[in-house]
């Protein structure tokens, strides 16, 4: 009852969307049953051929068909929230650590730790140890990770024809001042209208909470460095390094480095000269597709670290009510180890959005099927495109195995009883933190307020139930 009572918490301070709806017929299903699968990201320009396609596939190797629910990261947050809240039904929903926790814990997730190694076994031996541990809530696993670029390595990315043009050095670009600096200069030379960081309430900015371990507790804004050998748990609300970049994303906002509507726009309008974004080598093929941009150029300046967060930051959970979830499973096991149905979600329909070039490599054709690969599966069975080095993927896992471990690695919270603490102030923090993201909040009006409502809400409870289990976990002096 503690739990239900802290999701309805969080739905009576979160806008509506659209729910999933449940098959008409659960006691007697069609022979080919049709899996709901909640995923990110806006749909491509041919989402209904590309879809079809998976589906005759889908139908004559597993005898199931997908309807696949695409929206953008704000939407689906608070779409699924209400999904799990109220039983709403579906059969598979994209997830990361700052839902994960929640959801499983409040009994809306299937608990596929057994089922895994007699259902989808191969899944279970291609998916590395370390990575399912990063997964485990008490011992037991509630999601799919997406095995890829599982540790995080934050990327500044730039248009280089704009980059060439003005002349910028973004080898000597390492720190939000250098940055400042930079974005600056192509404001001078772009005009008023120009604005170097575009953003919106679905992407906001992308590297704020670099260097904090938030343990997966659900509130971004309590969390411990990741290199603190004490694991001193802390409110980045009130921590200098934090303050500091917001206060720099305030100053581009006042300033138009960054968008008047930030806050308010639900897409961007044109394609973006800068971005902040979590990647991984040769991701900028992909920022280009879905950027309409002709070149980026990219620097890594954090990273990489492997933390429970960084592994929980892609997963596909199955319903604790899905009347499919053998199949589910099946599926997501498909979608991971089967090379040619991995292209289909990743590039579309051979012959009409790419085709061939030779084995495991494939030529993009158009931009029509433009997704989120990162939230459909792994990585390491894709195959490359005549874009990217042919060793692309074993780029990515050189990167994994170079990250450092944050000092929290293989902790997660366990939440269960600090539900109703936890949901109202993730749903006070959810009121702030479009505007904090995006520069557009009065930092010395908003920050006050935010803390003495997350205080009301029961924060310096959570902090210190984190401390008393961070102690139990790593032993008392840790």
């Amino acid at each position: 009852m503690k739990r239900l009572l802290a999701l309805c918490c969080v739905l009576l301070l979160t806008a509506c969307a659209p729910l999933g709806s449940q098959p008409a017929d659960l006691a007697n299903p069609p022979n080919i049953p049709t899996l709901i699968w909640w995923t990110v990201g806006p749909e491509p320009v041919d989402f209904d051929i590309g879809i079809e396609n998976i589906n005759r596939y889908l139908e004559e190797h597993l005898e199931l068909r997908l309807d696949m629910r695409m929206l953008p990261w704000m939407e689906l947050m608070e779409t699924t929230q209400k999904a799990v809240a109220f039983n709403e039904y579906f059969d598979i929903m994209f997830v990361d650590f700052e839902n994960y926790n929640m959801f499983a814990t409040s009994g809306g997730l299937w608990d596929i730790t057994d089922a895994l190694r007699v259902t989808a076994p191969n899944l279970w031996a291609f998916i590395p140890d370390q990575i399912w541990a990063g997964t485990k809530i008490d011992g037991r696993i509630y999601a799919v990770p997406t095995y890829k670029d599982s540790a995080l390595a934050q990327y500044w990315v730039y248009d280089k024809a704009v980059v060439d043009a003005s002349g910028i050095d973004i080898q000597a670009v390492r720190t939000w001042d250098d940055l400042d600096v930079a974005l600056r200069q192509v404001k001078s030379a772009g005009g008023e209208d120009f604005y170097p960081v575009l953003l919106n309430r679905n992407d906001t900015f992308s590297g704020l909470f670099n260097g904090f371990d938030g343990f997966c507790n659900g509130l971004p804004i309590i969390g411990v460095r990741i290199d603190d050998p004490e694991r001193r748990v802390i409110c980045l609300l009130e921590d200098p390094v934090f303050l500091e970049r917001l206060a720099m994303l305030r100053k581009w906002y006042q300033t138009g480095i960054i968008n008047p509507d930030a806050n308010t726009a639900i897409s961007n309008r044109g394609s973006r000269f800068f971005l902040s974004s979590v990647g991984w080598p040769g991701a900028e093929l992909v920022w280009q597709r879905s950027e309409k941009v002709d070149e980026y150029v990219s620097q890594v300046i954090y990273g990489p670290v492997l933390s429970t967060e960084s592994i929980q930051g892609s997963m596909n959970a199955i319903s604790h009510h899905s009347a499919y979830q053998a199949e589910a499973l099946k599926l997501l096991q498909r979608i991971n180890l089967d090379p040619l149905l991995r292209d289909m979600f990743a590039y579309g329909v051979e012959g009409v959005h790419f085709e061939y070039a030779s084995d495991r490599v494939v030529r993009q054709l158009n931009k029509n099927w433009d997704v989120h690969i990162f939230s459909q599966g792994t990585l390491f069975t894709i195959s490359t495109t005549t874009d990217w080095p042919a060793d692309q993927w074993e780029q990515v896992k050189a990167q994994n195995d170079a990250a450092i471990s944050s000092v929290l690695l293989g902790y997660s919270m366990d939440i269960r009883e600090l539900s109703i603490e936890l949901s109202a102030s993730r749903a006070i923090w959810d009121v702030y933190s479009v505007d904090l993201t995006t520069g557009a909040a009065d930092l010395d009006i908003a920050i006050p307020q935010l803390l003495a409502k997350l205080r009301g809400a029961g924060m310096d409870i959570i902090i210190s139930e984190a401390e008393k289990q961070i102690d139990r976990h790593y032993g008392a002096g840790r």
